[in-house]
């Protein structure tokens, strides 16, 4: 956990994130960007240091893959905010704001956040993930001493099987015959079943 002028941020994996993650095919990876200095027009002015196109003085950057169709939960964990209600999900690639506090924004239903009451969790969910959710997601902290950030770049992939061997089999009728699947993308989320005539 990282602390900055009286915010403190931190991403927490418990038993309970985990299993959450797991039942919506959810892999995370934190990675580091190279810091810049940004320009704020609502200030006139330069903020600290930012990082990539995010604009904020203190963030970090995770990296979340979610299968197309599956539900994506984007965690920020937010320790001791000055003002809880001051906790945003904004888009980054139309800059629309999702969620401002408890209340969700956008017209879109699939967003939503979730916070169990008094959790320091405020967690954006997007449900029925599509191929255009792809981009990157920013919890925003607004306090007396600036903007914080923790930014999530979303990742859709589409599931894609494999079934090894030739395309065409013929067999009698009555006989047995196995399929090897490769799953060459995505998670297994199905399962085979043999037609019966």
């Amino acid at each position: 956990m990282a602390r900055r002028r009286g915010v403190a941020m931190a991403t927490v994996l418990t038993l309970a994130t985990l299993q959450q993650a797991a039942s919506s095919y959810v892999l995370s990876t934190v990675t580091t960007e190279k810091p810049q200095r940004m320009w704020d027009p609502g200030s006139g002015s330069l903020l600290g240091q930012g990082v990539g196109d995010f604009g904020l003085e203190n963030v970090t950057v995770t990296n979340q893959t979610a299968q197309l169709g599956s539900t994506a939960f984007l965690h920020c964990n937010v320790r001791n905010p000055a003002d809880k209600q001051q906790v945003s999900w904004i888009r980054r690639r139309d800059y629309q704001l999702l969620t401002s506090g408890p209340l969700t924004y956008s017209r879109d239903q699939r967003f939503g956040v979730v916070r169990p009451e008094d959790a320091d969790d405020w967690a954006l969910q997007i449900k029925f993930v599509q191929i255009r959710d792809e981009g990157a997601y920013e919890c925003q902290v607004s306090t007396r001493t600036g903007r914080y950030g923790y930014v999530v770049n979303l990742a859709v992939v589409v599931p894609e099987a494999v079934i090894s061997g030739s395309p065409e089999r013929h067999v009698q009728a009555g006989s047995t015959i196995s399929l090897s699947v490769c799953y060459t993308r995505g998670h297994i989320t199905t399962s085979i079943h043999p037609l019966v005539p």
